[in-house]
């Protein structure tokens, strides 16, 4: 049975981007011939494209281990197809939770002697749809954070204007624009840090399946209806950390909400001040 070189050179390329293993660049390096090419974008969206040239410096780029190369090990790639001269292979990584691109797209181009001298790789960014709303895939994610022990961290500065990071298991989402908490001391730092500086961050992660990163201004609010609601829609846990109800009630308007959901969904919430 014939080996197709075109295909076993597309099988070589592959396995040298997806492990990153040395024997992996050893068996590549020795399919690519000298004045070989690479012309390949970035994974992430802006990314610009450049050409690579000349083997040693093709290879480089082509092996090893990078910060897509777990992405790259977990992709669903095709089979290597030929098409004339070249052979083709694409990869897809919509499983994938985590900063990763949508797509890949290789084209390997060999000369009469089966070495390759062209690669054009194409990846195509995950692009978040941006919206001025919080985003549906967000709102599990911070409601549930307590309950699925992520509490979100909270950072601000105190009276002094010194960096503070809290966790704050009493997140919740309060409308489409803005998150509430309750805060059991009413008289503590974060409540009096509030009326010098309203800015804050939010940061939520649940290792590889789900992250935000978000900013807003805070406030306290002391309307009765308001404090009643804020505590009403807490988690129990919280609410019998402080029963009789002395806390304070915090709103935070967000501003912007980067990073991506269960499943790998980008999510982007921008909003003007």
């Amino acid at each position: 049975m014939n080996v197709d070189p075109k295909l076993s050179a597309a099988e070589a390329l592959v396995k040298a981007i997806r492990t990153g293993e040395h024997s992996a660049a050893v068996a590549l390096g020795g399919l690519l011939a000298e004045d070989v090419v690479l012309d390949t974008n970035g994974p992430m969206p802006g990314a610009p494209t450049e050409a690579i040239r000349g083997r040693a410096d093709v290879l480089r780029r082509l092996s090893g281990n990078w910060a897509v190369t777990m992405a790259l090990r977990h992709a669903r790639w095709g089979d290597p197809a030929g098409d004339g001269s070249a052979v083709r292979v694409n990869a897809t990584f919509e499983h994938l939770g985590g900063v990763v691109p949508a797509a890949l797209a290789i084209a390997i181009s060999l000369d009469s002697a089966h070495k390759i001298v062209r690669i054009e790789q194409r990846y195509t960014p995950r692009q978040a749809v941006p919206t001025d709303k919080i985003p549906p895939g967000a709102r599990p994610l911070i409601n549930n954070a307590r309950i699925n022990e992520t509490p979100i961290c909270v950072a601000h500065t105190d009276e002094n204007g010194n960096p503070v990071l809290t966790f704050r298991g009493s997140i919740q989402v309060w409308s489409d624009t803005a998150l509430c908490a309750w805060i059991r001391q009413a008289s503590g730092g974060l409540v009096r840090s509030m009326a010098k500086n309203p800015l804050v961050s939010l940061a939520y992660r649940d290792g590889p399946r789900a992250m935000l990163l978000m900013s807003g201004r805070a406030r306290i609010e002391t309307d009765e209806a308001v404090r009643r609601r804020v505590y009403e829609m807490i988690p129990e846990v919280e609410q019998n950390h402080d029963p009789a109800r002395k806390g304070a009630a915090m709103i935070i308007e967000l501003e912007r909400i980067q990073g991506f959901s269960t499943g790998g969904e980008p999510i982007r919430m921008e909003r003007k001040a």
